[in-house]
């Protein structure tokens, strides 16, 4: 009887201990799954979220736009990399004035030079379309930035442009009866087209010079003599 007795108490005492350590492996299961989410939460905010913010601004700069700041917490790791990334786009957006700056200069006193040309000259992107015009020929042959050569009236600046962008040559026309007849104020006037190449460094065309020289005095000195 004491021995079953013995028995009987050992093995409740067992099965109070199983319980026991059932319910605090429950209860270390519950808070470890709740620390598992705090610390998710955590480091949601506190370090994938700055990073992404990171991500979203390069994409930005990538785009273009250099007006932006991220926010700078605390002092740690992802801290300073909002502020090296601030003072990075700082620089930029002051590259990207000066080099406005400089550029606006290169565009404006580009086009000073062509307008002090006594000719008409043009500059023709190779998509044919007129990228640079000096005011004579802007005004006599209405070649202004974005027009479409391929549509001018005169088709032997199109052909020339052209010939030029096939053979990388000067093309020039020969011969007063190539030259354009305009009548300017009443006046009559020969003009003879000639075209130019452009070439970089690296023997690449970057664009074709149109220049329209005012002849109108030597066909007339020409007609004389004949």
């Amino acid at each position: 009887d004491l021995n079953l007795s013995n028995i009987v108490s050992v093995d409740g005492r067992v099965k109070e201990s199983t319980i026991s350590a059932k319910r605090m492996m429950v209860i270390l299961l519950i808070s470890g799954v709740v620390l598992a989410t705090a610390l998710i939460l955590f480091s949601t905010r506190t370090i994938l979220r700055p990073l992404q913010l990171v991500t979203e601004s390069a994409r930005e700069i990538q785009k273009g736009n250099l007006d932006l700041a991220l926010p700078v917490g605390a002092n740690d790791e992802i801290g300073q990399l909002a502020e090296a990334f601030n003072a990075m786009t700082a620089k930029l957006r002051e590259f990207r004035r000066s080099n406005r700056a400089q550029l606006f200069r290169l565009q404006k006193t580009t086009q000073l030079a062509l307008n002090s040309f006594p000719e008409a000259v043009a500059v023709v992107g190779l998509d044919g379309k007129i990228e640079l015009a000096n005011d004579l020929a802007v005004k006599r042959f209405q070649l202004v930035p974005g027009y479409d050569l391929v549509k001018h009236e005169h088709k032997i600046l199109w052909s020339m442009f052209q010939e030029t962008f096939a053979t990388l040559a000067p093309v020039q026309s020969k011969g007063y009866d190539k030259a354009i007849q305009m009548f300017i104020n009443g006046n009559e006037y020969f003009f003879l087209a000639q075209t130019v190449p452009i070439i970089d460094e690296s023997k690449l065309l970057n664009g074709v010079t149109l220049v329209l020289i005012d002849v109108t005095n030597l066909r007339r000195i020409d007609e004389s003599k004949s």
